[in-house]
């Protein structure tokens, strides 16, 4: 319009509704409460006011996350918690030993908690000796990739049913699964070269161990007092298997033989009776196993 035009229009009258303020939160901006005009769209800092103000003059910046001093814990890592959010920091892995983090500060104990399930999170490369010894409320660890070793008797006493060892772990501490009663299976389908002694003595419900191709030698009662009718499925063929059984040892001292198809490997006097090696076949053999839906069988 002209300015002769422009004069004779009516003037514009704002009509002011409130907009509430918007909290800013650790991670994300606020607004501060103001007013805006229902027919122009401009914003103003309070109701009746003529000079309107711009968005940005509104906004309230993001508080950043502030973390509390102290640790908190769950059954698997410590870490400092932000006093606004749920955002964590410096996020670890418990230290265990008996089923204690020895972080003098943190001393989260699975026993005082009555856990049952531990999750060791990506990027854990060790398990300490002892780590879970005596939690017998244990019934479930499952281990990350990244784990290359495993110390002595890290899972003594504690009542889990199955154990799969990841492909990178490279050493397994002596004794790590003694009188583990309620272990039915171990998946050892990693890269150990060595079963040490003791691995699953008195393990009384054990049905079978599955034991890698890297394995060169077996030490003594690995599997005394264990169950009887144990089935170890090896997953090399039976000559493989011949030469890690003269390269073994009884835990009474004596020396091991070769073994032939299905025939007991340990006197059945200091490791039970009736343990019998498959040796790994897609096809049907007298000593072959393979896997059905994850399973190991020895029916084709």
């Amino acid at each position: 319009p002209t300015t002769e035009e422009a004069e004779k229009l009516p003037l514009h009258v704002h009509t002011y509704t409130l907009v509430n303020s918007v909290e800013a939160t650790c991670l994300n901006e606020g607004t501060k409460a103001h007013y805006i005009c229902d027919g122009c769209g401009l914003l103003f800092e309070n109701d009746g006011d003529q000079n309107s103000v711009s968005l940005a003059s509104l906004t309230i910046a993001a508080l950043g996350h502030s973390y509390e001093t102290t640790w908190s814990s769950d059954a698997n890592v410590h870490y400092h918690k932000c006093i606004r959010c749920d955002a964590r920091n410096d996020e670890t892995f418990h230290d265990y030993k008996n089923g204690v983090c020895q972080v003098t500060t943190c001393g989260y104990s699975i026993k005082d908690h009555q856990d049952t399930t531990i999750n060791v999170p990506e990027g854990v490369t060790s398990l300490n000796a002892e780590a879970f010894m005596g939690c017998s409320t244990l019934t479930t660890v499952t281990l990350p990739s990244s784990l290359t070793s495993i110390g002595a008797r890290a899972f003594v006493q504690t009542s889990i049913t199955s154990i799969d060892i990841p492909e990178n772990v490279t050493e397994i501490g002596a004794s790590c699964f003694m009188h583990c009663t309620k272990l039915v299976s171990a998946d050892l389908s990693c890269n150990i070269t060595i079963i040490n002694a003791q691995m699953f003595q008195n393990c009384t419900s054990l049905e079978y161990v599955i034991i890698p191709i890297t394995v060169t030698k077996i030490a003594g009662g690995m599997l005394a007092n264990a169950k009887t009718g144990i089935k170890l499925y090896f997953k090399g063929n039976k000559g493989q298997m011949n030469t890690i059984m003269a390269n073994g040892i009884n835990s009474d001292g004596s020396y091991t033989t070769d073994i032939t198809d299905n025939q007991e490997i340990y006197n059945p006097s200091t490791s039970g009776s009736g343990v019998t090696t498959w040796y790994y076949s897609e096809t049907s053999t007298s000593a072959g196993w393979h896997y059905v839906n994850g399973v190991p069988t020895t029916s084709y």
